[in-house]
């Protein structure tokens, strides 16, 4: 594995526009017949990303950590269109931005120039994030409910070699624990349909979410030096579940 930063001036996607915006913003672009009607569904997503760095993540963060958050170096795996990238990046020191996606951290960077405290580092293979150090805290939005437990413990083993003593990271998981987690829900059936068209294949419960069980998660942090130290239900769907954990020394 190899962590390549991208060094360019213009970005050279080669993806068409629909692949771009499922990347970028997981739109579905069939599902839109005109452009007001999409520019309306990316102004949204944009107004809840920057609702969930604002005032979500950042202040709790702030609450359980004591550093000023100017002085702060982080690390956001998963960055999308760079929409928490380009709100916090002027309130940091540093901003390192992970992904497996070399079209997306490319896009990324075409939209998000202006900020020149922002590097961009692309996964490529097996995770290896030694050239990462000091690190106050690492969020990530909306990724680790595509991940398995076995990408979990991969990320939180090599995240704890980057984090400072007491450093956070924060993810979003689905929680298999909760009582109302569901795969008859909207969102799993949606994924389901697509994925057994995709494939022209019958799947059983198969989907390009993957539900993770809090206490196993939990478990397997704790192994590693980490604490759970803050959770949030999504007021929509419990299931749906925000943490921040911290690095014990």
């Amino acid at each position: 594995m190899s962590l390549w930063e991208i060094n360019v001036k213009e970005s050279s996607l080669e993806v068409g526009r629909a692949q771009l915006l499922s990347l970028l913003y997981g739109i579905h672009l069939p599902d839109y017949d005109d452009e007001k009607k999409l520019n309306k569904k990316i102004n949204e997503i944009k107004k809840e990303k920057i609702y969930i760095i604002k005032d979500m993540i950042v202040p709790e963060i702030l609450n359980n950590y004591n550093k000023k958050l100017k002085d702060c170096n982080v690390i956001e795996i998963g960055p999308g269109a760079g929409i928490m990238l380009d709100w916090l990046a002027p309130k940091i020191n540093h901003l390192h931005c992970l992904d497996i996606s070399k079209s997306i951290l490319e896009s990324c960077y075409s939209q998000n120039q202006q900020h020149k405290n922002v590097s961009y580092h692309f996964i490529e293979g097996a995770l290896e994030l030694s050239s990462l150090k000091n690190i106050d805290f690492v969020y990530s939005q909306s990724v680790f409910i595509h991940l398995s437990v076995l990408d979990f413990y991969v990320y939180f083993e090599e995240l704890y070699n980057c984090l400072k003593p007491g450093g956070l990271i924060y993810i979003d998981i689905i929680n298999s624990d909760d009582s109302n987690f569901s795969l008859q829900e909207k969102e799993y059936q949606n994924q389901l349909t697509n994925y057994k068209a995709l494939y022209n294949t019958d799947v059983s419960i198969k989907t390009l979410y993957h539900a993770n069980s809090l206490s196993v998660l939990t478990k397997v942090a704790k192994d590693f030096g980490y604490s759970l130290i803050w959770s949030k239900n999504s007021i929509n769907n419990s299931s749906n579940v925000s943490l921040i954990f911290r690095k014990n020394k």
